[in-house]
C-alpha cells in the first residue's frame, strides 16, 4: 500500500482517500480506506501545514467538530463513518509531532 504512495504529500494521500471513501461500498471497504490512508501518510514527505489545525487525541469534543467539520467540508456522509478517515488523519499528526 505505502508504495503507492511513495513521494506524495500529506494532502495528496488525503485526496485519494477521500476519493476511496466516496467509493466504498460496505464497512470492508471504509477499513481499507483507513489502512490505505495511513500507509500513505506514514510514506508522505513532510507538508508544511498540514497538521497545523489538526487537534489532539485527547481533545475530544473539539476533535469530533473538527471531523465533522472535515466532512462537511470534503462533502463526505457522517453516516458513512466518515470520522474515522479524519480520525487517522488525527493520529497521524500527534504521532508525527511526538517524534519530532
Amino acid at each position: 500500500m505505502a508504495s503507492t504512495c511513495g513521494g506524495s504529500t500529506g494532502r495528496s494521500c488525503l485526496t485519494e482517500g477521500v476519493a476511496r471513501h466516496r467509493q466504498s461500498q460496505g464497512f470492508g471497504d471504509l477499513i481499507k480506506t483507513n489502512l490505505f490512508l495511513r500507509a500513505c501518510l506514514d510514506a508522505s514527505r513532510p507538508t508544511p501545514g498540514f497538521c497545523d489545525d489538526v487537534p489532539g487525541q485527547m481533545e475530544f469534543i473539539k476533535g469530533a467538530q473538527w471531523q465533522m467539520q472535515q466532512c462537511k467540508q470534503y462533502g463526505l456522509s457522517t453516516e458513512k463513518q466518515c470520522g474515522q478517515l479524519f480520525q487517522t488523519v488525527q493520529q497521524f499528526c500527534r504521532e508525527r509531532e511526538s517524534k519530532q
